[in-house]
Order: C-alpha cells, then structure tokens, then sequence
C-alpha cells in the first residue's frame, strides 16, 4: 500500500472545468473550506459564482494550449507556491456513428480530453517533485475525473471512450515511473451517471449514417434514446455527493489501499465494472492454453510479467 499523502488545512487545490457540472461542484464545496483553490474555466465571468476570497485564484485556461498550462500553473506556484491536488476535470463526449465522425472531430476530442489533460498532469507533477518541498509539503495528488466508460466501452462513442481508455493507459503507467520518496499519488475517479448539465453542455452529435441511423433497434440510437430519458437522469446523485466522496478519499484514502489509482463512483459504476470485469477473467482463463501455445520459455517470461506487475502495484 502507498504511503497516504498527508493533506494539510491549508492545502492548494487545482480545479479545471469550474464552470458547470462537478468541477463547479467541487469550487462550491471548497470555496467554503480552509482550503485554498483555483478555479480554472474558459472564461473568467464563468467563475463570478465564486466569492472574492484571498484563498481563491481565479485563472483561465484553455486546456489544449500547452503555453496557457505553463503560464495557469505558473500563476499559481507564484500565488500559493505549491499545488498539493490537481482536479483535472475537462472533458466532453462525441457521440454517433464512427463511420461518420471526420477525422477533425476525433482530433479535436484527443486535443481536449487526451493531450490537454497529459499535458497539465505532466506540469503539476513538476510542481509536486520540485516546488511543493520547499513549503514543506512532499508530494500530492493527481487526480483525473473520468468515467465508468474508461474501462467499459458503449456503442456511439468510440473515439469519446478511446481518450478515456487512453488516459487510464498514460495515469497507469506514469504513476509507476515516479518515485515513491516524491510521495505522488495517482486516482482516477470512474462515476456512472452523475445528475448535471453534461448532457446539454457537453456533448457534441456527429453526423448520423444512414446504415445506422435508420435502424430503430441499432446500439447507437438506443442508447442515443437512453440518454434522453429525463426520469432515468432524475435518478442520479447529486455531484455534490460525488465530491463529498473524492475529497474524503484523498484526505483519508482508502482501507487497505490508500489513495487508490481507480475509484468507481456510484453503484452503477462498480456493477458494470464487476460484471466486465467477471467477464474478462473468465475470457482469459479459458484463452490460457491458447496463449501458452506461443511462449517458448514460460519460465523466463513469467518472471517478467511477475517483475512488471510488482513495478505496476508497488506505488
């Protein structure tokens, strides 16, 4: 088990995507903490929720410039000196056919949801190694808001699930390179359905494709009708009570595992992931003879996936 990271009172929390939704959820809760926070959107005047406050930074931020990440983290070590947890929360959904999504769209997305967010994770965590110690505080928290569809992909959004796919690759492997003396702690929260204005605000259509988009009974339209259904919405949690859940989770970890690198959220979330997850050990146990079939020394190359594996859990 990893060290838990030692948060302090004063700590500084770095939140993008605070205009809407969960990060607004969590600029509101924090705000009224003594906590200090720095609330990242597009556009300053999508922040003037926020009380003035000596402990509230308020910076823009468009996450696919690597020279604004530079400068909005810049700001804040000026300010705070130190960022002890990055809430790294932009994102959106391209939703439709996979035939039909030009190579713009899919481009666009990776921008936003895959190179932006690697980009800002790799500056903060150069704060964390290099500034945070001289406050006198030894590592931190990353943590990336994800979703249940980073390890379960639906039908309609193959490029929206392959940047969340993609970031649980990057998280995965890079909180395996730090060293465990930086004290740096890697957690992607994985919600299911979370009652906010995601679906109005940040969802981008593509355009349809005849060979689906006529077929009423196709995946894509179902779930296209699903996402429709404001009574299921209805039932949702609040995402208040989600921030509620991560910011006690990086405060006091887990039992048995500290801060853990994956955190489903909700009872949608650990059901579908349990279910997947139950179907792919079986799927692997019953592919074992298969694999075996191609492995000219299994002594040699058991001890390298025992060696990798230990490198993957030791954090």
């Amino acid at each position: 088990m990893s060290k838990q990271y030692d948060l302090p009172a004063d700590a500084v929390w770095f939140i993008t995507g605070g205009s809407s939704g969960i990060g607004k959820a969590f600029l509101n809760h924090l705000s009224r903490t003594s906590y200090r926070v720095v609330a990242v959107a597009r556009q300053l005047s999508a922040l003037d929720y926020i009380p003035e406050s000596t402990n509230v930074l308020k910076v823009i931020l468009d996450v696919t410039s690597p020279t604004a990440i530079r400068a909005a983290v810049a700001k804040t070590v000026d300010k705070f000196g130190r960022i002890d947890v990055l809430v790294n929360n932009v994102a959106y959904s391209l939703l439709g056919d996979t035939e039909t999504t030009t190579d713009e769209e899919a481009r666009l997305l990776f921008d936003t949801n895959f190179w932006g967010a690697t980009s800002l994770i790799r500056e903060v965590v150069r704060v964390m190694r290099q500034d945070n110690p001289k406050t006198g505080q030894i590592g931190g928290v990353i943590g990336f808001m994800s979703s249940t569809g980073a390890r379960v992909a639906f039908p309609g959004g193959s490029y929206y699930y392959a940047t969340r796919f993609a970031m649980e690759g990057f998280m995965e492997s890079f909180q395996a390179e730090v060293s465990p003396a930086w004290n740096i702690h890697f957690m992607i929260a994985e919600p299911g359905g979370v009652k906010t204005d995601y679906l109005q605000k940040s969802v981008v259509l593509t355009e349809r494709h005849p060979a689906y988009g006529d077929d009423p009974a196709g995946a894509t339209n179902q779930l296209l009708d699903m996402l429709k259904n404001k009574a299921m919405v209805e039932t949702f949690p609040e995402p208040d009570t989600l921030v509620e859940v991560i910011i006690d989770t990086v405060k006091n970890g887990i039992d048995g595992l500290g801060i853990p690198l994956r955190l489903p959220l909700g009872a949608d979330s650990w059901t579908m992931l349990n279910g997947n997850l139950a179907k792919s050990m079986k799927d692997h146990q019953a592919l074992k003879t298969t694999a075996f079939r191609t492995t000219s020394d299994a002594g040699a190359l058991g001890e390298l996936g025992k060696a990798l594996e230990g490198s993957a859990g030791s954090k």
